[in-house]
């Protein structure tokens, strides 16, 4: 996060205190990248390395045009300079990738491992390992089996793309759980509220990923229990509860 900054600070501050050709586009440029941080609420790094990508060209066009930059007694050869911090800058970038995005369920080789289609028009052209796009046509068509098409749906778990899959809303505006956002009373008090304004029972799924922790768990068998629920569908990676 802070290598690309680091490499670009050099050749940018060289052009805006030497006012050379380049300083009115970097000026340009600063200002773009720092504006389009504002507004956002998903980090002030997070977005500013958006703006990077037109600060990294730039900045490696400024070492092109010069042999060494020199700031009072000290002077750097732009050509090590640029080869060293373009190299750094590829390393770091290829491995974070590897490690930590290009991973569909665990290890380095999971990749190589989804090949498999999922049988569901939406998901037309998505290639996931076979265990996954199990879990998928399991869990949607298990979905779309239980109820009818005026009930709501909660899932309990990270896997809101159902609501999107079996195209049933969600009991809640805010859907995506987390310890953060939830607290397990509090959440399960908003969907009874739900309930008694729509008059409409959801179909609730329990996918078992404990996002909630054991009080989590513990409202919604508390839950589950109040409302008279029984569990439709019992499978090791999922639950599905109706409205008895």
């Amino acid at each position: 996060m802070y290598i690309v900054p680091a490499f670009c600070l050099l050749p940018l501050l060289y052009s805006l205190i030497n006012k050379d050709k380049f300083s009115l586009t970097v000026l340009v440029c600063l200002a773009f990248t720092f504006a389009q941080v504002f507004g956002t609420n998903t980090g002030f790094f997070l977005k500013l390395l958006y703006g990077f990508m037109v600060l990294l060209p730039l900045s490696i066009v400024i070492l092109s045009s010069y042999n060494e930059l020199v700031f009072r007694r000290l002077s750097f050869l732009t050509l090590p300079f640029s080869i060293s911090g373009i190299m750094i800058i590829l390393f770091i970038s290829f491995t974070i990738r590897i490690l930590w995005i290009y991973h569909v369920d665990y290890g380095l080789k999971s990749r190589f491992r989804a090949i498999y289609t999922i049988d569901n028009p939406k998901m037309a052209g998505v290639l996931t390992t076979k265990k996954n796009a199990k879990h998928i046509e399991d869990l949607y068509f298990a979905i779309k089996n239980c109820g009818n098409q005026n009930n709501s749906l909660f899932i309990y778990g990270h896997q809101p793309m159902f609501y999107y899959l079996t195209n049933k809303k969600p009991v809640l505006e805010n859907f995506w759980l987390s310890d953060k956002m939830h607290q397990p009373q509090e959440l399960f008090l908003k969907i009874n509220e739900n309930i008694f304004k729509t008059k409409k029972w959801p179909i609730i799924v329990d996918t078992k990923g404990n996002v909630l922790g054991n009080d989590g768990e513990l409202a919604l068998q508390k839950f589950l229990i109040s409302n008279n629920y029984i569990c439709k569908i019992d499978k090791p990676d999922f639950n599905i509860w109706v409205k008895n």
